[in-house]
């Protein structure tokens, strides 16, 4: 069998899945991604063949298709209002990713439709992997069997497993890359991967135990560098002590999780000091738990919860195609402007804004982000009688 690009069958399924944090209304939400799922699939399916996807014969179809798919995934962005706020805001992304992917198609852009199209999975990754294992979706499962998973490269096969949320598989093939004497241990602690699969183990599994064997064997090879070796003990006594301590049972998740990011700040040397990083993907997934648990409610442990979430991301994100940290800074804010982290997140959203404008021609930030920060700014003073 042909090898099947990564992008196409993970991107197959990100919309087949259906949301993690949709529990309370699967039904309704599995309806409205089954009528998602269709049109994707005929689009999915010409985009590999750069000629086929551009050709005449197929544009009328395709751009039918696009429209089709840019219609039902607004019917998520309506449905996912009635969820918690980082459901609504995964659909909102999705939703924008499709009606840009239309725009694309229709005025010829099809190296541009092709690029959006492949690159949606991230959104639904974003999705499938921030919180507990629930239910499985048998369709995505039905066409999953039907592929050579063999043919693929370990991190293909752990990505397509995430979005289809077989997550025992998913950590299997990122512990088969990891195994592989072939790749360079300094890369495989420095890239996403390691992050993507301590989410999955502890944030999906809640299990500290499986990567304590998967990183003991990754230090145990011979040619594993010195430094990568400290690194992996630092790693391997936070999941030592987490796993002890059953911290993810914690009646107070948002208490804990603050606990263990002041502790882990302590031990940073720098800003982006990947030795916490273990500590900081437990505090996320205690953070997800207590959103996930309180729904759509407001209130200053809400604001603060998102708010330690943007912290946490900004270590842990390693995605050009989706920001999360952004959305939760600015979650933090409208959910408790009165609170004392709302000028500190409105800072470090600023900054984000500010330098993801910022290059060779100066910094040429969007009215339409200069105008958020401004009422954000406006929301704050006003919470804080500064105005």
């Amino acid at each position: 069998m042909r090898k099947i690009p990564r992008q196409l069958v993970v991107a197959l399924f990100c919309v087949a899945s259906g949301p993690a944090g949709a529990a309370a209304a699967a039904e309704s939400t599995q309806s409205i991604m089954d009528s998602i799922f269709t049109p994707l699939t005929e689009a999915l399916a010409l985009s590999f063949d750069g000629e086929a996807f551009s050709r005449e014969d197929n544009r009328v179809r395709v751009g039918a298709q696009l429209d089709r798919l840019a219609a039902n995934v607004g019917r998520l962005e309506r449905h996912a209002k009635s969820q918690d706020r980082a459901f609504a805001y995964v659909a909102r992304t999705l939703g924008e990713d499709a009606r840009r992917l239309a725009r694309f198609y229709k005025r010829g852009a099809f190296d541009e439709a092709t690029f959006t199209i492949h690159n949606m999975t991230e959104t639904c990754i974003a999705c499938h992997s921030s919180l507990p294992q629930s239910h499985a979706f048998p369709p995505a499962q039905r066409f999953f069997a039907k592929i050579d998973a063999a043919s693929l490269h370990p991190l293909e096969r752990a990505r397509l497993a995430v979005v289809t949320r077989q997550f025992d598989e998913a950590l299997t093939s990122y512990e088969a890359l990891f195994d592989d004497k072939h790749q360079d241990a300094t890369l495989l602690v420095s890239l996403g991967s390691m992050t993507d699969y301590l989410r999955v183990a502890i944030g999906v599994k809640s299990d500290f135990k499986r990567p304590q064997a998967a990183l003991e064997r990754l230090k145990a090879r011979p040619l594993t560098p010195m430094h990568v070796r400290t690194q992996l003990d630092r790693w391997l006594s936070a999941l030592r002590a987490y796993d002890a301590a059953h911290v993810l049972d914690d009646a107070k998740p948002l208490a804990r999780a603050r606990t263990l990011m002041n502790e882990a700040r302590s031990q940073m040397e720098f800003p982006r000091d990947r030795d916490v990083l273990v500590q900081y993907v437990t505090a996320d997934a205690l953070l997800s738990r207590f959103l996930h648990a309180r729904g759509g409610a407001e209130g200053e442990d809400l604001g603060e919860a998102y708010y330690l979430r943007g912290i946490a991301e900004n270590l842990l994100e390693h995605s050009y195609w989706l920001s999360r940290s952004d959305f939760y800074f600015e979650s933090a804010i409208r959910l408790a402007p009165a609170g004392k982290f709302a000028p500190k997140a409105y800072a470090r959203l600023s900054e984000s804004m500010i330098d993801s404008h910022t290059g060779s021609a100066g910094t040429n930030v969007p009215p339409e982000a200069a105008a958020l920060l401004g009422e954000l700014k406006a929301l704050i003073e006003k919470a804080q009688g500064r105005i």
